[in-house]
């Protein structure tokens, strides 16, 4: 075994002890490689299925924000530096991937104005892809086989076996 590979085994050992009480679901062959964190805000519930790759490294971190409920379902790859926020429910579905940078957020994060915060689940259909640095907002559904352009800002749902790319993100072709 490469002394990496050690590294990245004890990192991932490290972040499932730390968050023991957060962190649930069957876990079987999880992977976590480099730097992965789950940032303490309260989290109600985060679950990982079966064959999960979390990816960070020194430079470009993978964190997770979860004030609500993160689901993430068996197969799902995610890639270095992605950003998650869940106030209330973000759900990544079985063969999901993420490309490095992807942001994902189901609130406004903060109040505009004098209103509250916008609060709506994410859910990221089976077999979908999110190109790199593409940005996820509150409220979207991303259907099963979509391609979400790299660099894509994503306001309205996502038809599944589409290709979307923009900003925001429009309909570009049918799969």
């Amino acid at each position: 075994m490469s002394g990496r590979y050690v590294l990245w085994r004890l990192a991932g050992a490290r972040f499932l002890w730390k968050h023991k009480k957060t962190i649930t679901g069957s876990r079987e062959g999880l992977k976590i490689r480099g730097d992965v964190r789950l940032l303490d805000s309260g989290a109600e519930q985060v679950v990982f299925g079966n064959r999960v790759e979390l990816v960070g490294n020194l430079g470009q971190p993978t964190f997770f924000k979860v004030a609500g409920r993160l689901t993430v379902h068996d197969d799902v790859f995610i890639n270095r530096g992605c950003e998650i926020y869940a106030a209330t429910e973000v759900v990544l579905k079985e063969d999901a991937t993420l490309a490095p940078g992807v942001v994902i957020r189901d609130s406004d994060v903060h109040a505009v104005g004098d209103g509250a915060v916008e609060k709506r689940p994410v859910t990221v259909g089976e077999s979908a892809w999110l190109g790199t640095r593409s940005i996820i907002l509150k409220g979207v559904t991303i259907g099963d086989n979509a391609v979400v352009g790299a660099g894509s800002i994503v306001t309205d749902d996502v038809p599944p076996n589409t290709v979307v790319a923009g900003n925001p993100a429009k309909v570009v072709k049918e799969l």
